[in-house]
């Protein structure tokens, strides 16, 4: 088993939720309500995520390493204003989509968001990149996996049940099965049998019965995990 990783799997979680809303927008019909309407609603919601994600890394990882890479986070939170300057663009985007009254003008007004936010999704990929190359290799050495285990779980304590199961939700799929498989192990050494249950039934949801099966046989996990429960 590697060491504790703090980036790798929910970087892949957020290209995935990437990829999916990048498709959404670009085939989207604005002149249609619902499906403009919905579009809106996700592009929103991921936009939440983000600014989310980014807070949890400036309180935990990004605090802890600045004492020791402190050009390094410097210039990775440089990044994040950048990534608000590109957010600014896509906020005026979705006002001009709220705005259009005729359908020529939301069809402009959809062409204009979709590569509003094709130039902030090519940043943003550009940035995650950036922290793989950088402060992951800082946080193996400067800290010991215990230390990068409490950062994790300052995450999960200060993070809602419901908010950090939609997170898996899209971590579960995302990832490989080896790294499915040490998630899993560690998470039966380690959890509380609430939390491992929890997440044994996100992951069997998400997972889709084949894949499940897959990481049961590899991680040793119990049939125990039920889908009538719901978390």
């Amino acid at each position: 088993m590697g060491r504790v990783d703090l980036f790798t799997t929910v970087h892949k979680a957020i290209r995935a939720l990437i990829y999916d809303l990048s498709m959404m927008l670009q085939t989207a019909d604005f002149t249609d309500e619902r499906t403009r309407n919905a579009c809106l609603a996700a592009l929103e919601h991921f936009l939440e995520l983000l600014h989310e994600h980014a807070g949890y890394e400036d309180r935990t990882v990004f605090a802890a390493t600045h004492k020791f890479e402190p050009e390094i986070i410097d210039k990775l939170e440089e990044e994040h204003q950048q990534i608000a300057a590109h957010l600014d663009q896509v906020h005026k985007s979705i006002a001009k989509v709220e705005s259009a009254t005729t359908d020529q003008e939301r069809i402009e007004a959809g062409a204009a968001l979709n590569r509003s936010a094709n130039k902030f999704i090519a940043f943003y990929l550009g940035h995650l990149a950036h922290e793989e190359d950088t402060v992951l290799p800082a946080t193996f050495k400067h800290f010991g996996d215990q230390e990068l285990m409490g950062m994790r779980a300052e995450v999960q304590r200060t993070t809602t049940p419901a908010r950090f199961a939609e997170w898996m939700r899209w971590m579960f799929p995302s990832v490989n099965i080896n790294e499915l498989t040490d998630y899993f192990r560690t998470l039966k050494a380690h959890a509380p049998p609430a939390f491992y249950d929890a997440m044994s039934q996100v992951a069997h949801m998400s997972l889709g019965e084949l894949r499940w099966r897959d990481l049961q046989n590899r991680s040793g996990l119990s049939d125990s995990a039920s889908l009538t429960q719901k978390v």
